[in-house]
């Protein structure tokens, strides 16, 4: 299947941010007042608290894999996308989904932001297990409508698209076409060819913006992201959720915190810093190393996907609309829940490297926060989900890879 070009109408093209910015601004009366105003105790409970684990799930479902499931994954060839991949091939008892490779149709639109040449060697460590990677864009309207009825698609995971919060400074225009244009695409495709899709969706921390409260709680507001990436990551969430009120479409969002690991991008620090120590080159540190960030492990994040695709929420009990007896859409928080100083970051990759970085000071920019620090006690009390590699543990694996 070939790669299909995407040119939006000027017309659509505006309208759809038109769409996203009035969503955006109306989160209150869609969220209600609990998520736009963050009642939330700030004390963090300690996730080992037996009373924490005081938690129904009665309400809750939990439907694992079954051998008529069919997993659609966008941005396969990317760093979490190729991981989760191997995660679902992974036998059960090792932790994995036990699925087999026609099971699973991967698609990625091998975009020159950082290196194709590391996508594809991701994609071909896939080939390698059996899963072909497409190269097809989610904009790509009639191959998604090909693979949606043609697959029978049970779940679609959307990892697909413009990553990174400096970059959308200079390029604001790449961000709206493929963080909205493309979701709506996505949310479009569902409705309109397999509307019982359950669609899980990567959000970020960076919808929190320059949120002062921590830990990073899914209950606090976030409707004032300090970067146009977040702003596009929530604008997917309030889409996501209007698509369920008014079409009934199902889905869960995951709002992940700085992901490092093997296979990693190149334009995130840990890469960036271990290729720069390890070639005698500077590093580039912002406000002196002082800001803290929740590095998370990409084997935890994609473990949390794979239980949130066997979650189901509550039923909607909001008879006379198309949401009446769906799974009601949700967030959760994906990250390590014990933020690190970047100087302490550096200082545990210079350990494992067995050499010192050359540090070059520079000022942060307005669109970077400073500190993210992730609230995973509802992951837990739904999922039974908690981070399992820590910060030392993590940067060895990159470094042996």
């Amino acid at each position: 299947m070939s790669t299909r070009s995407f040119a939006q109408p000027k017309s659509l093209w505006l309208a759809t941010v038109a769409l996203s910015l009035s969503v955006f601004l109306c989160s209150i009366s869609f969220l209600g007042p609990k998520v736009a105003f963050g009642i939330f105790d700030e004390s963090h409970a300690d996730l080992e608290d037996d009373k924490l684990f005081a938690f129904s799930h009665e309400h809750y479902d939990i439907k694992p894999f079954t051998s008529s499931d069919r997993i659609l994954v966008t941005g396969a060839s990317g760093f979490i996308g190729m991981h989760f991949i191997l995660l679902l091939l992974l036998a059960r008892d090792k932790g994995g989904a036990g699925l087999y490779p026609h099971q699973i149709a991967a698609i990625d639109e091998f975009n020159s932001y950082y290196s194709v040449a590391l996508k594809r060697a991701r994609s071909e460590k896939l080939r390698q297990a059996g899963v072909d990677v497409l190269n097809i864009s989610t904009c790509a309207a009639d191959e998604m409508k090909d693979l949606l009825i043609n697959q029978n698609t049970t779940h679609f995971v959307h990892f697909a698209a413009q990553p990174g919060v400096r970059y959308a400074r200079r390029r604001p225009d790449t961000y709206i076409e493929r963080n909205i244009v493309c979701f709506v695409s996505v949310l479009e495709a569902i409705r309109k060819y397999s509307p019982l899709t359950y669609l899980v969706y990567a959000s970020s921390s960076s919808v929190y913006g320059k949120n002062t409260r921590v830990p990073f709680s899914e209950d606090h507001r976030a409707e004032l992201p300090a970067s146009l990436y977040g702003a596009t990551k929530r604008t997917n969430e309030l889409l996501a959720h209007t698509y369920f009120q008014t079409y009934g479409l199902q889905s869960t969002g995951l709002r992940f915190f700085t992901v490092y690991g093997s296979w990693g991008r190149p334009d995130m620090a840990l890469y960036s810093f271990v290729y720069n120590i390890m070639h005698g080159l500077p590093i580039k540190v912002f406000d002196a190393g002082t800001m803290y960030r929740d590095f998370t492990h990409v084997s935890d994040i994609v473990s949390g996907v794979l239980k949130i695709c066997q979650f189901r929420s509550p039923l909607s009990t909001m008879q006379g609309v198309p949401s009446y007896h769906k799974h009601k859409p949700e967030v959760f928080n994906l990250g390590n829940s014990h933020p690190v100083s970047v100087n302490e970051f550096i200082h545990t990759i210079e350990k494992h490297l067995g050499k010192n970085a050359d540090k070059k000071f520079a000022t942060s920019s307005a669109d970077e926060v400073a500190k993210t620090y992730a609230d995973v006690r509802k992951a837990w009390r739904l999922l039974r989900w908690k981070p399992q590699m820590s910060l030392d543990e993590g940067i060895k694996e990159f470094v042996d890879w």
